[in-house]
């Protein structure tokens, strides 16, 4: 399965990225891939590699390469890296939707590869351009979850993913996505999760990066709550850690993407049929009566198609409400 992560300029997709690979692949603060699509594969080498530019294989570049500025014009590259999750998924870090029109048309031409996608916003509700993403990825039938990405701020309600602002801020997201009649996937029982990545990405290094500033600035917080949170774990509270279970006990959406194909193969041979139906109608007292009954047994091939397509898609159906069921009881083991 390919999981696309995607969203806007700086709502910290990267650092998503980093917390389901464990390690510091894609780079953060607006540098590094996020000019460029990265497909991200399982490798047995230790070492994070280039694999290939562009759909080539690489033989010259190394990943340093891609924040030096000695690759030029890549639209898409192929990273392997030793990451568990890998295992279970190929990840794809997108450039930000909003960030420029070049990096919004590389986003988009990522869609066309992905079967899942993780939307990573912030906890300040649904932008305009965030809703016409989800629009677009629905249009698309792609199924999809929202991440909800706490930013970097010094207030407690707003940095703490449990506050009350925050469950507010997931209410109004909620309201949104009723209003434009939009329906993200659901993941332990929620359609979006507040989680603070850098809490998750700092406990899981043992608060050792090379990002001096946001360490820093993250052991400020520490320090000034440290009487609300004197034993807190950070890994746990940190929201992140169901996400990431449900992507790595390999998870298939294999059904889900099924019943969508067969959805929009029905709803193309119906609009063929319609468009043949008319045609045939407007041409019936004009042609002989051999005619005729070759047109009339196209007409009954294309309706034993549907009804084919209808016996697959209830089928379809039927399996995608167990694998629901099954997917659901696993996840609240998981929550367990």
């Amino acid at each position: 399965m390919t999981v696309g992560i995607i969203g806007c300029f700086q709502n910290g997709k990267s650092t998503i990225v980093n917390c389901f690979l464990g390690t510091k692949l894609a780079q953060t603060g607006g540098d590094g891939l996020s000019v460029t699509s990265a497909n991200i594969v399982y490798c047995y080498s230790p070492q994070n590699t280039i694999l290939s530019i562009n759909g080539k294989k690489n033989k010259e570049f190394k990943l340093s390469d891609i924040t030096n500025g000695k690759i030029k014009n890549a639209k898409e590259i192929c990273i392997g890296c030793n990451s568990p999750i890998l295992k279970s998924v190929t990840i794809i870090d997108t450039p930000g939707f909003n960030a420029n029109s070049k990096d919004t048309e590389i986003a988009l031409q990522s869609l066309e590869k992905i079967d899942f996608a993780v939307v990573v916003i912030n906890n300040k509700g649904l932008s305009e351009i965030e809703i016409n993403v989800l629009k677009e990825l629905e249009m698309r039938k792609i199924p999809y979850y929202l991440l909800a990405n706490c930013l970097m701020q010094q207030a407690e309600s707003t940095w703490n993913p449990d506050s009350e602002f925050n469950k507010k801020i997931v209410r109004t997201i909620v309201a949104q996505l009723d209003n434009y009649h939009l329906t993200p996937m659901q993941i332990c029982g929620n359609i979006v999760t507040v989680v603070n990545s850098l809490w998750y990405w700092f406990a899981k290094t043992k608060f050792q990066s090379d990002d001096e500033e946001k360490r820093k600035s993250l052991m400020r917080f520490i320090d000034l709550y440290k009487e609300e949170y004197p034993q807190t774990d950070f890994l746990q509270e940190s929201n992140f850690i169901p996400i990431f279970k449900f992507f790595s006990c390999n998870i298939n959406l294999s059904p889900i993407r099924i019943y969508l194909a067969l959805q929009r193969n029905m709803n193309k041979t119906i609009d063929y049929l319609s468009t043949h139906v008319e045609t045939y109608s407007k041409q019936i007292q004009e042609i002989t009566m051999q005619e005729c009954k070759s047109i009339r047994q196209n007409i009954i091939t294309l309706i034993k198609q549907i009804e084919l397509t209808e016996k697959d898609l209830y089928r379809c159906q039927k399996e995608k409400e167990e694998y629901d069921y099954e997917i659901n009881e696993n996840l609240r083991n998981i929550a367990g």
